[in-house]
């Protein structure tokens, strides 16, 4: 009896992991069919931005995956609009931005 429920709960931590890991899989399969088609996103402290077009604010230092088509612009302050651009992170790289900036896709 014992090891029936020794083998029962490994097989359902097992299953509990597979579960996650193909969930994470299917994610970066996503990102990557986008990416090949040319919408691909941008990722900002690992989450995915796509389809979106504009002025994005974040707090602290930013990690910015740029998949996309298109350069991104970084900025100082609010709203992209203070000061020439901080940064450019081109198609295909990616860069690490300052805190209190923002990021124009």
């Amino acid at each position: 009896m014992r090891r029936l429920s020794t083998t029962l709960g490994t097989l359902a931590a097992a299953a509990t992991l597979a579960i996650a890991l193909g969930g994470s899989a299917q994610a970066q399969a996503q990102v990557r069919a986008q990416a090949r088609e040319g919408e691909g996103p941008v990722v900002i402290n690992g989450r995915a931005v796509f389809g979106y077009h504009g002025c994005l604010r974040h707090r602290g230092l930013a990690k910015i995956e740029n998949h996309s088509d298109n350069p991104v612009i970084v900025t100082r302050g609010p709203f992209c609009q203070f000061g020439s651009p901080v940064a450019v992170i081109p198609p295909g790289h990616y860069g690490f931005v300052p805190p209190s900036s923002s990021i124009l896709v």
